[in-house]
């Protein structure tokens, strides 16, 4: 994780002044009030320590850049407490360490789960906390309390100060107040050029958040938010040029692939499952293989072992948009949040057009990740929540699946023919440990560690997934449709297990060791006719929707597809949300060091490789995905489908 250069002198002469000037009146205040100054470096302090856990995981140091701003920031805020008077100053400052230890927590235990920060953005889907309590109860440490423990300690002196200490507190002048607030904004500006200049704002959340500070990395952000927000009603010519020149002049190619039209007319059944890794698949434990049902759906189906999950903050709900809509996700939060309003000529939408009914079908409440919302606008005829499910014993968040895919298959019976059917697990969500889950593996050492619990969940969801094959083929239906099974995103991050790394060798010295792990999830095509068979090549869930559109033999108008068949040549790059690409031979890690250091590695043996050989790769992520986030961000669908001039 980038945590800024050394700060720079900047070629403006007027700056050059106002940080004169700012380090003169620091010194007067350091001289003239060394209570407002310890608190001065205190605020700083806590702010550098609230990232402590994310430079501790990322193996960075702090740089001076970092230091600064966060010195900056906290010159925003105290000098304005040192101006009441009495017990008000340290009940201000108490509250203001209050704050900042809630906004830290929260980002710390974002960043356990997700390995990014929370954005203004993600706060769109923050009502969803209440359902995934389990799971924030489960990311938290004890060491935690430290984030709230000096905001206590400081509201309790605040009432227990003598009358006589607080009547002789020094109360700062209001305009010296603002002179300091002055200088602090002075000094963040020089770390904001200099962070421009060295072309680190276009860095992950993480890197962002360590050259700007916690609380500056948060202002930024909802600047940058605010103004995605506004140029939606005002795309630049430019950007409607690159938009149209990718979409209309020179789309990709569909094909044809030695698969083109092989399904036509058959019914399709896409199965989303939830926080499925590939490492599980084909594992045994005591003898025992973990997947057995999955495993023996594999032999006879189409199989690519280096699928890769693309979603970005919206996990679930990015990995649905990766799959039906074939675009990348949002810079942060999620696209079923912040564009739910938005056309984005989906692949619902698109098989509805040829005559398909389309259904999607989750064991949760029709509210999460706003699909009640979103999946007409996608383009489903009908969304079958948990409210219209037979009530069943709950396992986590919603209806288990094992009742989730018997009950499935009814409702697919009496589904017209053809239909494009979304199912999506839940029994498989983080943290696991459900008291009434099934246990049937004996996993010896990690026996109550999150590696254990998660077996527990792929094995019980893999018993499910066996059922709901056994019930396709009792109705009938098996050698009908088209059935895909993929995983959605990570269930286990490496920090949070590190006893998966040593299950799993996971060799320190690759550059894509832990990009590997979390990102790679299983994927399994079974095509009736087709023989199973495997297919060694780099492969992301952007390519899912076009590829059956290629087996189905469907070729719609106004497709505003990013990716392309799987079974297409030649094959194109994968990309992630942060900016990364890999291909057969090269893997580019962007600027997140939650999953390993930045650089230009070798696909093969993972060793690193002059990053400039990766250029080619980056270019193309990046034009990748602003395109496709300049699509929704400023809904230009409408706009090309009137004939875009």
């Amino acid at each position: 994780m980038y945590v800024g250069a050394p700060l720079e002198p900047t070629t403006s002469t007027s700056l050059r002044s106002r940080l004169a000037h700012a380090l003169a009146r620091g010194r007067r205040f350091v001289a003239e009030h060394p209570f407002g100054t310890a608190l001065v470096c205190w605020f700083a302090a806590k702010q550098a320590l609230a990232l402590l856990p994310v430079t501790l995981v990322t193996g960075e140091s702090i740089k001076p850049n970092f230091l600064f701003a966060c010195l900056a920031t906290s010159l925003w805020i105290i000098p304005w407490a040192l101006v009441l008077g009495r017990r008000l100053q340290l009940l201000s400052v108490a509250l203001a360490s209050l704050a900042l230890g809630f906004v830290a927590h929260a980002n710390v235990l974002y960043f356990r789960q997700f390995s990014d920060l929370l954005s203004w953005a993600s706060l769109r889907y923050a009502g969803q906390a209440e359902a995934v309590g389990d799971a924030i109860t489960g990311l938290m440490h004890p060491l935690d309390a430290l984030y709230w423990l000096d905001g206590v300690i400081l509201f309790a002196l605040a009432f227990r100060i003598p009358d006589p200490i607080a009547r002789r507190q020094t109360r700062l002048p209001l305009r010296t107040a603002a002179a300091l607030a002055l200088s602090g904004l002075a000094l963040f500006a020089a770390v904001f050029l200099t962070t421009r200049r060295t072309k680190k704002m276009h860095g992950g959340h993480t890197a962002l958040a360590s050259t700007l500070g916690p609380i500056g990395y948060h202002l930024y952000d909802g600047a940058t938010y605010v103004f995605r927000s506004v140029r939606r009603w005002a795309p630049s010519d430019e950007t409607k040029a690159a938009v149209k020149q990718r979409f209309v002049a020179s789309p990709i190619p569909p094909g044809p692939t030695p698969l083109t039209g092989s399904q036509r007319g058959r019914s399709v059944i896409f199965v989303q499952l939830e926080s499925t890794q590939s490492f599980p698949i084909g594992m045994t434990m005591a003898g025992r293989p973990v997947t057995p049902r999955f495993d023996a759906l594999a032999k006879e189906s189409v199989v690519f072992p280096r699928f890769h999950s693309q979603i970005g903050q919206g996990t679930t709900s990015d990995a649905e948009l990766l799959v039906n809509c074939s675009l990348y996700p949002a810079r942060t939060g999620s696209v079923y949040y912040d564009h739910a309003d938005k056309d984005l000529r989906c692949l619902p939408e698109l098989l509805r057009e040829h005559g398909y009914a389309t259904v999607a079908m989750h064991g949760n409440r029709p509210d999460f990740w706003n699909r009640a919302l979103m999946y007409p606008a996608v383009g489903f005829d009908r969304f079958e929540s948990i409210e219209d499910f037979r009530p069943g014993e709950r396992i986590g968040l919603g209806l288990n699946d094992r009742d989730f895919f018997v009950q499935a298959v009814e409702k697919l019976q009496r589904t017209p023919e053809p239909f494009y059917a979304f199912l999506i697990t839940i029994t498989n969500h983080t943290p696991y440990a459900f008291p009434n889950l099934p246990r049937e593996l004996d996993v010896g050492p990690w026996e109550g560690t999150m590696l254990g619990d998660y077996l527990q969940a792929i094995r019980y969801q893999d018993e499910a997934l066996g059922l709901f094959v056994d019930e396709l083929r009792r109705a009938g239906l098996l050698d009908r449709v088209v059935l895909v099974l993929y995983g959605d995103h990570q269930g286990l991050m490496h920090e949070r297990a590190p006893e998966a790394a040593s299950q799993l060798g996971l060799d320190p010295g690759r550059g894509d060791a832990l990009f590997s792990f979390e990102r790679r999830v299983p994927l399994l095509l079974r095509l009736p006719g087709e023989p199973g068979r495997a297919i060694e090549r780099p492969v992301g869930q952007l390519d899912l929707g076009p590829t059956l559109l290629d087996l189905l033999g469907l070729e719609p108008r106004h497709r505003f597809q990013m990716g392309r068949s799987l079974f297409a040549e030649p094959a194109r790059p994968v990309v992630f949300p942060n900016g990364s690409a890999l291909d057969a031979e090269l893997f580019f890690q962007g600027n997140d060091a939650a999953l390993g250091r930045p650089g230009c590695f070798d696909y093969v043996s993972g060793e690193a490789v002059d990053r400039a050989r990766c250029d080619g790769l980056k270019a193309h992520a990046e034009a990748e995905l602003q395109v496709a986030r300049d699509l929704y961000e400023c809904d230009l669908v409408p706009w090309l489908l009137q004939g875009a001039p």
